[in-house]
């Protein structure tokens, strides 16, 4: 929202900041699309460990979230994934919710049969809370999800 009323030319722009979860640029107030997807990722990480972001350590050297050992059930693709949704520099991150779709899609694609049930469920729903940041065809992708959670 702040990035949207930064290119509509809006004088006054009430900036919203939330610990943990918003990024270095929109502490600036230079949101870019990209914004809301680090917003995500560390959603994503919330909802894997149980543990809120700013209770996580961060590596001193590289400032990335120190978190996948609390989520050991999800695969390295996906955990490389959320780590590109939480990139410090937005061209870092994935350039559009299409991207993520993409990778989600390419992830599920090399998914074993013998993966428990509830891995299958938690990547459904990563894939239906990025549905909302895409401006798009939100409900697209509803069908992927019940067959996925069906498996």
């Amino acid at each position: 929202a702040t990035y949207l009323a930064k290119v509509s030319g809006q004088q006054r722009i009430t900036g919203i900041v939330s610990a943990g979860y918003t990024p270095p640029e929109q502490f600036n107030g230079r949101a870019v699309p990209q914004s809301d997807f680090y917003a995500l990722g560390r959603t994503f990480v919330h909802l894997l460990t149980g543990k809120h972001p700013s209770d996580l350590p961060t590596d001193t050297r590289t400032g990335k979230l120190i978190w996948r050992d609390g989520a050991s059930q999800i695969s390295e693709p996906l955990a490389d994934l959320i780590d590109t949704l939480m990139a410090t520099f937005p061209g870092g991150r994935p350039q559009n919710a299409k991207i993520i779709l993409q990778r989600l899609a390419q992830i599920e694609g090399n998914l074993s049969l013998t993966l428990a049930p509830t891995f299958l469920i938690r990547v459904a729903a990563l894939n239906v809370l990025v549905q909302f940041f895409s401006p798009i065809k939100r409900l697209k992708k509803i069908g992927w999800v019940s067959a996925t959670v069906l498996i």
